[in-house]
């Protein structure tokens, strides 16, 4: 074997002795794991990630994603709660629970006036019907819940039949408004010193 020859297998072993033993440490390794190898810089590192990769990343801060969802969700539900509410029922037909007193002796000489107890009255405009005669524009109270009024005595006058006193019985109360008419209450009339 000649000197030159020799020099090169010599020089060959000491570089062989000089790599590193596992191989795994290289630029193309750096690569596959996405952390850059110390001859690569991060934006090096950015554009070379595959658009797989691209989107774990994005997958790994999902904050902004879920809270727009959540919005979303709270929006959707909110919308759907306004149109299932039903608005409160405002007006309905007036109706009486009782009246007080329910009773009274008969006679001019003995007025009386009566609360009318119940609910849907309107403010003002109430018609509160006593037997065949009519008391108009009485307002109520307390929130459309009371009206008062004084019980009619006398049957008005017809043609040639003068005024004439009611007499002792039973009379039906009604109230009428624009939201409709009550179903009648008993009011009765009995003679002077009759409880």
């Amino acid at each position: 074997m000649s000197g030159s020859q020799a020099a090169k297998r010599l020089f060959k072993a000491r570089r062989a002795a000089a790599e590193p033993a596992f191989q795994g440490t290289g630029p193309t390794d750096a690569r596959s794991t996405g952390h850059p190898s110390n001859d690569e810089t991060a934006g090096q590192l950015r554009h070379r990630l595959t658009t797989p990769q691209r989107k774990a990343q994005t997958m790994k801060r999902p904050g902004r994603t879920v809270l727009l969802f959540t919005l979303a969700i709270t929006c959707v539900c909110c919308s759907r709660s306004e149109s299932r509410r039903v608005p409160p029922i405002m007006n309905g037909n007036p109706a009486i629970d009782h009246l007080d007193p329910a009773s009274g002796w008969a006679g001019e000489a003995y007025p009386i006036t009566v609360t009318i107890y119940g609910s849907h009255f309107t403010e003002s405009d109430n018609t509160v019907t006593f037997g065949a005669l009519e008391i108009a524009d009485r307002p109520s109270s307390t929130g459309g819940t009371q009206i008062a009024f004084s019980v009619p005595k006398m049957l008005p006058s017809s043609g040639e039949v003068p005024p004439m006193v009611l007499q002792p019985g039973e009379y039906e109360v009604r109230v009428t408004n624009a939201n409709g008419t009550s179903e009648p209450a008993v009011f009765t009339l009995t003679r002077p010193g009759v409880l």
